[in-house]
């Protein structure tokens, strides 16, 4: 069961929906994910599911009569598939329901931390069983307790020495908005005012218009006028929405050359902007990097949207000198983003943890083009941040709107300082 392709963990877990009802049809009782999908890592190459039947022959049997396996494997506890024409492999653990929670516990690993619990087991005299678990009765967080160890979330399991230190992760809890948004003014499906409705619907206390700008044709990009036009809609539309503040902004094209696509008059006029890299992915590394740095160096922007510009599946990050875009970021105070979109995911955790203890805030943003959509900054981007172990007080959409507009507005305020 090799695997060539990678896959983002929107799509590993939205199959992992359908097969979940695949299972239960065929007498399964409990059908949880788990492997890196558990632990929220932004790419998968197969799914991990552990499934607890009452007789797991009988289940197998069922199983591998179903008309959309592909390739099934059976050995012991274990069965291999594909389903259908997805590219996934499967890979189920079948157990009892007294083993449950230990066959989750292992199956979600990493190694090296299922290898610890094994050393605990064995200080508590449990041994090991194929394949090289501890078969221990009780659910996951009672296994937990039985060892001895306070509970650790899936998420940080890879970097759980370190968390065990800190016991500190950001909590979708405080979240108190988002500034990624797009609408029907540019690429978006919804309208400005379904955007604020479902937001405020959620609990949000304020939310910011980001729609694309007119180097993006394609995706109807908003000129300087059009810009100016949604701006009064959003100010006129704020009265009707009393419990929650409405930003505006722009989600601004990075030129090949690192200028931007939309007048500094109107850049004066948004309450901030994202800059983000739409085309010219392939430009030599020095190029992509003089270009980023020139776009971090403008006073008016705010954000770095998608940093990288890598798509799952589709396309690497950019060629570039992160170290000196990230230093660059840091000296001016550039804010970078946590792009939540399900194929983008970007910058990923590895990267968010190499600079968490820098001095960069991060803002996580759902790049949402349909309402609902809102629902992947919690879902994906907050994860990022906790597998990275970064601290609430580095993510801007847990700051209050007062503390919010000061740091969105810090470099033009320094930039108004320098010319007086």
């Amino acid at each position: 069961f090799k695997l060539k392709r990678e896959f983002s963990l929107s799509t590993a877990e939205s199959f992992f929906r359908h097969i979940k009802g695949i299972l239960v049809n065929h007498g399964a009782r409990r059908v949880e994910i788990a492997g890196s999908a558990r632990r929220k890592k932004e790419i998968v190459s197969n799914l991990n599911i552990v499934c607890e039947v009452e007789n797991p022959d009988k289940f197998k049997r069922s199983l591998k009569k179903d008309t959309g396996i592909i390739k099934f494997v059976s050995r012991g506890d274990h069965v291999e598939f594909f389903y259908g024409d997805c590219e996934i492999p499967i890979k189920l653990l079948v157990v009892p329901k007294d083993y449950f929670g230990s066959a989750l516990l292992f199956s979600t690993g990493p190694k090296n931390f299922s290898n610890y619990l094994i050393s605990k087991g064995k200080d508590y005299g449990y041994k090991t069983f194929p394949p090289g678990y501890l078969w221990i009765k009780g659910e996951e967080k009672e296994i937990f307790n039985i060892l001895g160890m306070q509970y650790i979330p899936p998420e940080v399991r890879e970097r759980w020495k370190e968390y065990l230190d800190t016991k500190e992760l950001l909590s979708n809890l405080n979240i108190k908005g988002d500034l990624h948004v797009h609408t029907n003014y540019s690429d978006g499906i919804s309208t400005i005012y379904d955007v604020v409705s479902f937001a405020r619907d959620m609990g949000y206390k304020y939310i910011g218009i980001s729609d694309h700008t007119k180097d993006l044709k394609v995706v109807n990009g908003l000129n300087e006028k059009r810009l100016m036009n949604e701006r009064l809609e959003v100010r006129k539309l704020q009265s009707k929405f009393p419990e929650i503040k409405i930003l505006f902004g722009a989600e601004v094209n990075i030129r090949q050359d690192g200028s931007l696509d939309i007048e500094e008059s109107a850049l004066r006029e948004l309450d901030f902007v994202i800059a983000s890299i739409h085309y010219g992915f392939y430009l030599d590394r020095e190029t992509n990097t003089k270009r980023m740095i020139k776009a971090i160096r403008n006073p008016y922007v705010s954000i770095i949207g998608h940093p990288t510009g890598r798509k799952i599946g589709e396309r690497e990050r950019m060629n570039m000198r992160y170290d000196l875009i990230f230093k660059e970021a840091e000296k001016t105070g550039t804010i970078i983003e946590v792009n939540a979109t399900n194929d983008r995911l970007d910058i990923d955790s590895n990267m968010a943890y190499n600079l968490r203890n820098r001095d960069i805030l991060f803002s996580i943003g759902s790049d949402a083009h349909f309402a609902p959509q809102l629902h992947s900054l919690s879902n994906f981007g907050v994860f990022i941040l906790r597998r990275a172990l970064v601290s609430e007080n580095k993510v801007i959409n847990t700051f209050n709107l007062n503390h919010l507009l000061e740091v969105l507005s810090r470099k033009r305020r320094n930039l108004n300082k320098d010319n007086g």
